[in-house]
């Protein structure tokens, strides 16, 4: 079974007796997860730690989504999604300025990151609100 799946199930099942009364707790446990997983983030000696915050970090994550109604697996797709089209715009930015991704530093691929983002907006904004009408 998909993960994601798994554990919007793990939340369905034991919401009767085991849950947040309100997305804003269910924040608030994020939060919490969050510190716990920073506390490990650099300790390269504690991987097992590093890996068992990160799926709390995961699972809580997916029960804002739950609470929230909202598909976890169709946000991260569409995330995804979003990542990958903004990335090649920018890289069509930087060829069309004749330069090269690799011989360029963070801050100026920030800048072409940014333009993309502009640039890809208004196709996201729509993808978005069709993807919720289906839903």
């Amino acid at each position: 079974m998909d993960e994601i799946k798994r554990a919007i199930k793990i939340g369905e099942k034991y919401r009767e007796h085991f849950d947040w009364s309100n997305v804003n707790e269910v924040w608030s446990k994020l939060d919490e997860e969050l510190e716990e997983l920073k506390e490990y983030l650099n300790d390269d000696q504690n991987r097992p730690h590093q890996l068992h915050e990160l799926g709390d970090v995961i699972l809580t994550l997916i029960q804002v989504a739950r609470h929230l109604k909202l598909d976890p697996q169709m946000a991260l797709k569409m995330a995804s999604d979003r990542f990958e089209n903004r990335y090649n715009s920018m890289s069509d930015f930087i060829l069309k300025d004749k330069k090269k991704i690799q011989d360029m530093s963070l801050d100026q691929l920030n800048h072409y990151w940014m333009k993309a983002k502009s640039v890809t907006k208004e196709h996201e904004e729509k993808a978005l609100i069709l993807a919720l009408e289906k839903t």
